[in-house]
């Protein structure tokens, strides 16, 4: 995971909204981009406005920084 980054399970992310900061950027990221695309639809849903995906997840981000991602 990325430094200072939260685990929330796509599963358990309804029960763990109220513990979400809505005063921050928030920038959620999977492996591929597809649960966190999912997750901004709930937290957006949910009212939060400073919430952005990764898209294409850790992988594109490695591929692209040239940095390797781990799964």
């Amino acid at each position: 995971h990325l430094e200072g980054a939260w685990l929330i399970p796509l599963g358990q992310l309804e029960r763990h909204i109220d513990a979400i900061p809505r005063d921050r950027d928030l920038v959620l990221y999977c492996r591929s981009g597809s649960r966190s695309a999912h997750a901004l639809e709930m937290l957006r849903g949910a009212g939060f406005r400073r919430a952005k995906h990764l898209k294409g997840g850790y992988l594109a981000w490695g591929r692209e920084s040239g940095r390797p991602g781990r799964s």
